[in-house]
């Protein structure tokens, strides 16, 4: 009930603040915007819902993010009672979260710069493999040693799945 009220009054507000262009929410001559080409008056067309959700281009990068940031929150919620029930002192286990979140932290850095630079297709493509690879870790080798290390690269596939989030 409080989050159907809470996400009501998200989309509320955001349809009624946010703009995507600084001329019609009467900043065209802010400081930041000075110099920059003015779009054209006429209205562009925006492209329809059935347009957007027929595309590859939306589907691939929206599944392949959303199957990663939810797997991570699953690793991230069972990794530490996983490492417990495998016979790991809950100290050593708690290790693993912090080693996610230490890894996702460095990567959140590198993969912004990297993301200037390469196309994003390809950090896309590397989130996906460093998942792949933590999933068959957990699968294959249960001990401290891969769960410590899957961790870490569940970390780094969320680092590298971020900053293309943001970009989309």
């Amino acid at each position: 009930y409080e989050a159907a009220v809470i996400a009501i009054i998200i989309i509320a507000l955001t349809l009624l603040v946010l703009r995507d262009d600084p001329i019609t929410a009467g900043l065209g001559d802010h400081a930041e915007n000075r110099g920059r080409i003015a779009r054209s008056d006429a209205p562009k067309a925006k492209p329809r819902w059935h347009e957007i959700l027929s595309r590859r281009a939306f589907w691939i990068p929206s599944l392949a993010l959303a199957n990663i940031s939810g797997t991570c929150q699953a690793i991230v919620v069972t990794i530490v009672p996983y490492g417990v029930q495998l016979g790991v002192s809950l100290t050593q286990a708690a290790l693993f979260i912090s080693a996610f979140a230490v890894c996702a932290a460095i990567t959140k850095v590198a993969a912004g710069m990297l993301a200037d630079r390469v196309d994003q297709r390809w950090l896309l493509v590397a989130a996906t493999l460093f998942m792949i690879a933590a999933q068959l870790l957990l699968w294959l080798f249960p001990n401290y040693h891969a769960l410590l290390i899957a961790s870490c690269l569940a970390g780094t596939s969320l680092g590298f799945a971020l900053p293309i989030a943001a970009g989309l």
